[in-house]
């Protein structure tokens, strides 16, 4: 995936949170699919279920396909909701948004790089998604 494609990607992602409305971890899919109008099953995998949203959601878009993964993993994690969480590693990365821990070690390194790079809150797009967790994230952090 080239910088283009991640910077579509991840802002799609940002996005989609948003209009749906969805403001705590672990993501709720279902609202993701009703506000754009998928059909799908319940699978009992959070991370296959945001699969088949995402795939539809880049059909829907006019986006590669092949992207589906990437852009679950950023609807299942936004990395701005998981530096105010102060997560501290992949297995409680994997608890909080359904991730497999496979994916939640791949995502932890990203979320380290980022950190060191302090690029972090660099978008309207970031900011207001955070804005949008900030109630959740207060809450999480006082039963912590």
């Amino acid at each position: 995936m080239d910088k283009q494609e991640y910077q579509h990607i991840r802002n799609l992602a940002w996005d989609t949170l948003l209009q749906s409305k969805i403001n705590s971890l672990p993501v709720d899919i279902s609202k993701i699919a009703k506000i754009y109008d998928i059909h799908y099953y319940t699978g009992n995998n959070c991370y296959d279920d945001a699969i088949f949203i995402s795939n539809e959601l880049l059909k829907m878009f006019g986006y590669n396909i092949a992207l589906s993964k990437y852009l679950a993993v950023r609807l299942l994690c936004p990395m701005i909701v998981i530096k105010f969480l102060n997560i501290k590693s992949a297995k409680e990365m994997s608890n909080i948004t359904g991730l497999p821990i496979e994916i939640a070690n791949q995502r932890f390194k990203r979320f380290e790089l980022l950190l060191k790079r302090n690029a972090f809150e660099t978008s309207e797009l970031e900011s207001r998604l955070l804005l949008q967790f900030q109630d959740w994230i207060t809450k999480y952090k006082g039963n912590s």
